[in-house]
């Protein structure tokens, strides 16, 4: 019904859709294409795939290609543009708590660092000037991690600047859900198989939000597709 309603609005059926079926969280939500679009337009359209990645730092696109895989995600082959030196390690932990604080105070230490230094030069791994820090866990875990970490050393990196907005700050805790759409420098992925267990396509979306880096830490067992 969404797409008769959006072609009821544009007669012409002169459109330009925009999206990753990859990404796709909810039942109701795209998987494939061709079978969205071919009961209301019959055939009458065509897909343009884009292929080559220019956010995400090769190795982690890499990571996150073969999860999605892995969890039989639509993904499409693609071809990262940038190659940064650490850009991906996974930890498993026993205290799971300790290791966030310490990703998240690594993170932002090396953004002062950065701030303090005048910037790098591409590709060193390290944080642009002005980047921001996410901790991207599932829902469940958000506000737990949120306020352990206002109470920890970073606890005033989480409050937001400007405009006011959580995403002003130069540290956020969020769901994969609420961190769609957007980027950071570095993202701490907090027990991704807990994020799998939601939607697949949450966990792809969480390890391609970041432009430099991605810490995985987990307590727990990895996803196919992850390793150590």
């Amino acid at each position: 019904m969404a797409w008769r309603m959006l072609l009821r609005r544009c007669p012409t059926r002169s459109m330009t859709i925009a999206g990753d079926v990859a990404q796709t969280s909810t039942a109701a939500g795209a998987r494939s294409w061709q079978r969205m679009l071919d009961p209301v337009l019959k055939g009458s359209w065509r897909l343009s795939e884009l292929t080559v990645n220019y956010r995400t730092p090769a190795a982690v696109a890499d990571a996150a290609q073969r999860v999605a895989v892995a969890a039989g995600l639509p993904v499409t082959t693609l071809t990262s543009a940038r190659e940064v030196p650490g850009s991906i390690a996974v930890r498993r932990v026993s205290r799971l708590a300790e290791a966030v604080v310490a990703e998240a105070e690594e993170a932002l230490a090396t953004l002062a660092a950065n701030d303090a230094g005048g910037g790098f030069d591409e590709g060193d791994g390290a944080i642009d000037e002005g980047g921001r820090v996410a901790v991207i866990a599932a829902t469940e875990r958000v506000d737990a991690l949120r306020h352990l970490l206002s109470r920890s050393a970073v606890g005033d990196a989480l409050r937001p600047t400007g405009s006011g907005s959580m995403l002003d700050a130069r540290l956020a805790v969020m769901s994969p859900r609420a961190s769609k759409g957007l980027e950071f420098d570095v993202v701490v992925l907090v027990e991704p198989s807990e994020v799998a267990r939601a939607a697949a396509g949450d966990l792809y979306v969480a390890m391609t939000r970041p432009t430099r880096a991605l810490r995985v830490v987990a307590s727990g067992a990895l996803p196919a597709g992850l390793t150590e």
